[in-house]
């Protein structure tokens, strides 16, 4: 019976889930009648995305087709596009079952500019589906279309805020659609009319930077003024950012209805002033960001909204018209950031007055901090963090927080007001000096379609804790960068605290395993990883442009995670209890594999590099054989005669 081969204390799984949904298909018996036609085609994408607002070059075109005869396929497809009705491209019939990234193969596409597309597939016996319904996709700008120029403000500043503006009129025709496309550095948040309809991150090389395209239709009205402004953020090198240089650019389109069109572009007639942030020190020497200290009393209210008397400000450098200077290239970018508020689960008020709020687990976030009663010049002290104190308050030391600074400042005005920090941390509690304040978060990362949410649930909690852990550690860590450690480079994970941990470390470290009650998740971990493919190295500020959102070390494969806890070894699987140390499956040769290159191990192909480099990190102490050169190494590691290892290699207890 194939149950012998299950142990005592194994998980049954019972459900999981995260796969492509069936959708409408219908699953027929083997008894039901043939000879249907194709049902209508669904989940049409282009190059992945269901609405792209930023397509450049030829569209991918993607669909799922729908059949409810069974064992039935799709033999051939017709595609047509279409320009304000008008027919750009037909594909004819075209007999493939192609039905993902089926590239666009008609005349040159206008930029900025808005299509539909539909798509009906054949079965084989030769009948044709329905058309699907419409779809729309918008094309992106090239670096030649911008005819914008990139400002900002004249500073010195290390940790530059500055706020741009330009009010424009419009004309009386009802706005059909209208676009901004963007690009910033470091960040931004784009405001229109008094509202926050766009934020976003370019942390990327300034040489291969990334732009947004923000659908603003909904925000703008037909006749009389109205303003775009940008607050952004730079500020210097950091851990996975690079330097770049402070600058906006901006093109906002808006089209008519009566066929006109009005354009805005970043030029040297904005308005730009500093921002009203106070200076403030470095939170760690790490990932460089800034403690920060908003000044209430000096921001300028209505600055976003028509009418507003920008007389003091002060006209923005120009640096010429893109490209310029060091932004040479812009690309689209494809992923959206994610925003979600949430409130604590729990806020304890202290004898002092002090409110500490409790959010539950370990969040990548933006606090918000309303203060209804706000008293002109009154500074509010906040502070973040993973451990309390065992008076209730945050603890601000620098073992729980990784020699970190997660304090927040607030410089009230009078009235009601509130404080939303810039740039996000990763915390679990948040300390505010003010009885009367309402506590809130906004948590962020990487946008995931709800269809495509994996879960789990298995017999075992331990393995449920263990998969939920990896799953957030995977999503939070996915924010404008790949946050291969937020312990030093947003905000930090307490190392003698693991049971506080939530699961925002993708590295998912022994804190984590002590956290999901399971030590044996390092092997998990350590699988998932190893499944990555192998990626060439690129000079660093290739891998930045190459992958924005990855952290610069990649493509790192840090099977150190296999090393077991001694004290936690797993008896079971022969590993001595004190052997302290995690194995790979040896690595083995198969026909076609370059020598040295890759070998195919227990967690399929891996770089034999990351086999050396596991069982050396396994083998030897956490500091030891620092200083040493390349040849020094390399005589280390050779295998000896006898099977052992070089000198300086330690030896299994």
């Amino acid at each position: 019976m194939r149950h012998r081969y299950l142990r005592r204390g194994t998980a049954v799984l019972a459900v999981v889930a995260g796969l492509a949904t069936a959708g409408p298909a219908v699953v027929a018996s083997t008894a039901a009648p043939r000879g249907h036609a194709p049902g209508t085609p669904v989940d049409l994408t282009v190059g992945d995305r269901d609405r792209p607002l930023n397509v450049e070059g030829a569209p991918l075109f993607g669909w799922r087709p729908v059949d409810r005869d069974p064992g039935e396929i799709q033999t051939a497809y017709q595609i047509v596009v279409r320009k304000d009705g008008e027919r750009v491209w037909d594909s004819g019939r075209v007999a493939s079952g192609s039905q993902e990234y089926v590239a666009y193969a008609g005349p040159e596409l206008a930029p900025a500019t808005g299509y539909t597309w539909t798509v009906r597939t054949w079965d084989r016996t030769g009948k044709p589906s329905p058309w699907a319904r419409q779809a729309a996709f918008d094309t992106g700008l090239r670096d030649g279309d911008w005819q914008a120029s990139w400002i900002r403000r004249t500073t010195a500043e290390a940790d530059d805020y500055t706020l741009a503006r330009k009010e424009f009129t419009l004309g009386r025709s009802p706005v059909v659609r209208a676009r901004v496309y963007i690009a910033a550095s470091h960040q931004y948040a784009l405001h229109v009319n008094g509202t926050v309809v766009d934020r976003g991150g370019a942390f990327a090389c300034p040489d291969a930077g990334y732009y947004r395209a923000v659908d603003v239709t909904r925000q703008l009205r037909a006749g009389g003024k109205a303003v775009v402004g940008v607050q952004y953020h730079w500020y210097g090198r950091g851990q996975g950012r690079p330097a770049g240089e402070p600058g906006m650019l901006l093109r906002l389109e808006v089209d008519h209805a009566d066929g006109t069109t009005r354009t805005v572009v970043s030029d040297g007639s904005w308005q730009v002033t500093r921002g009203p942030w106070l200076p403030a020190p470095k939170r760690n020497g790490d990932g460089g960001d800034y403690v920060e200290e908003f000044d209430a009393t000096a921001e300028p209210l209505g600055w976003d909204r028509p009418g507003f008397d920008a007389s003091a400000w002060q006209s923005p450098q120009v640096l010429g018209t893109h490209p310029a200077g060091v932004f040479t290239s812009l690309q689209a970018q494809e992923t959206d950031l994610e925003f979600e508020t949430v409130e604590p689960v729990s806020v304890t008020r202290l004898e002092s007055g002090t409110l500490v709020a409790d959010f539950g687990k370990v969040i990548p976030a933006a606090p918000i901090v309303r203060f209804r009663d706000g008293e002109q010049g009154r500074h509010v002290a906040m502070h973040a963090g993973y451990v309390l104190n065992p008076d209730g308050t945050v603890s601000r030391d620098s073992d729980d927080n990784q020699n970190t600074n997660l304090a927040y400042g607030h410089t009230q005005r009078d009235g009601d007001q509130t404080f939303r920090s810039f740039t996000y941390m990763g915390f679990r509690y948040l300390e505010v000096e003010d009885p009367s304040a309402e506590i809130s978060a906004v948590v962020q990362h990487t946008a995931v379609d709800d269809d495509r949410r994996a879960w789990l649930r298995s017999s075992d909690p331990g393995v449920d804790a263990a998969f939920d852990l990896m799953r957030r550690s995977a999503l939070y860590g996915s924010q404008e960068q790949f946050l291969d450690t937020p312990t030093r480079e947003k905000g930090a994970v307490p190392r003698r605290h693991g049971r506080h941990l939530a699961g925002h470390d993708v590295r998912v470290r022994r804190a984590h395993a002590h956290a999901a009650g399971d030590p044996p998740v390092h092997r998990v971990a350590g699988a998932v990883l190893a499944r990555r493919p192998a990626q060439r190295r690129l000079p660093e500020r290739r891998r930045q442009a190459r992958h924005p959102r990855l952290h610069r070390d990649v493509p790192r494969l840090d099977l150190g995670l296999l090393r077991a806890n001694r004290r936690q070894a797993d008896p079971g699987r022969g590993v001595p209890r004190d052997a302290g140390r995690g194995r790979l499956r040896a690595p083995v040769h198969r026909p076609g594999d370059r020598p040295g290159h890759a070998a195919r191990g227990r967690f399929g192909r891996v770089p034999l590099r990351h086999h050396r480099l596991a069982r050396d990190h396994a083998l030897r102490p956490r500091h030891e054989h620092r200083g040493e050169n390349r040849d020094q190494r390399a005589r280390r590691r050779r295998p000896q005669r006898d099977g052992s290892r070089g000198r300086g290699a330690r030896r299994a207890r």
